[in-house]
């Protein structure tokens, strides 16, 4: 708090976004994230509230940490309605921000991506029934799995054969979806990144034990050649 009362001190303005920052359902949820105690000016930009409802927000002062925001955004649709029966006040749906840049833009941070052909499979939890259809698709695909570290149950990942990158930039995760056969992906950056370059991909989700394709949303005349 002392902190952040000095840096209204040295910044006119604070941007509080993007990505889930507002879900109260994640495990690192903190109402620092509305930087309550920052005495100049707050917008928001993109944050997401996830599947969160109003419900969600029953223990937390959502009209009070938002009271001195001049103005607020929101990543989806459906953060909308829940903002707005809140705290009476209308955001503003925008793009998140890795969908801002050119793609051209993204060159100058490039990682290296590995030698050879592989499949990159990008997850913050790697439910085992997931990681199980995606080690099945690479032993169709006679192909490599290459993984980042997520967190600690990136751990649960290694027993089934995948290649933990070695770099962890987010360079090297850009590479990593640029450079793949394809990329399967339960998250929304995945699949973002994705289609910024181009890059076949499976949106995979976890439903009742069983893993199951959502849909391929992409595919590009190339990836017949790939």
């Amino acid at each position: 708090p002392e902190m952040s009362r000095g840096l209204g001190d040295v910044y006119k303005r604070q941007v509080c976004g993007s990505d889930q920052i507002w879900n109260p359902g994640s495990l690192d949820f903190s109402t620092h994230f509305f930087a309550p105690d920052f005495a100049a000016q707050k917008i928001s930009y993109a944050p997401s509230l996830r599947s969160a409802t109003a419900a969600a927000f029953a223990n937390i002062d959502l009209k009070g940490l938002l009271a001195d925001f001049a103005a607020v955004s929101v990543r989806e649709q459906e953060s909308v309605a829940v903002i707005e029966q809140l705290t009476g006040r209308t955001p503003k749906v925008v793009l998140d921000p890795t969908l801002l840049p050119a793609e051209q833009d993204f060159a100058p941070i490039l990682g290296t991506a590995p030698k050879g052909d592989y499949l990159f499979f990008y997850s913050i939890d790697y439910p085992p029934e997931v990681c199980r259809t995606v080690q099945q698709t690479a032993r169709r695909l006679h192909l490599p799995v290459y993984i980042l570290f997520t967190g600690n149950k990136t751990y649960r990942a290694l027993p089934y054969g995948f290649r933990l990158a070695r770099h962890q930039t987010p360079g090297d995760f850009l590479a990593l979806v640029k450079g793949a056969k394809l990329v399967l992906s339960t998250s929304f950056h995945g699949t973002v990144f994705a289609l910024r370059f181009g890059t076949p991909f499976y949106a995979l989700k976890a439903k009742r034990g069983a893993a199951y394709y959502t849909c391929l949303l992409y595919t590009s005349d190339a990836a017949d050649d790939r």
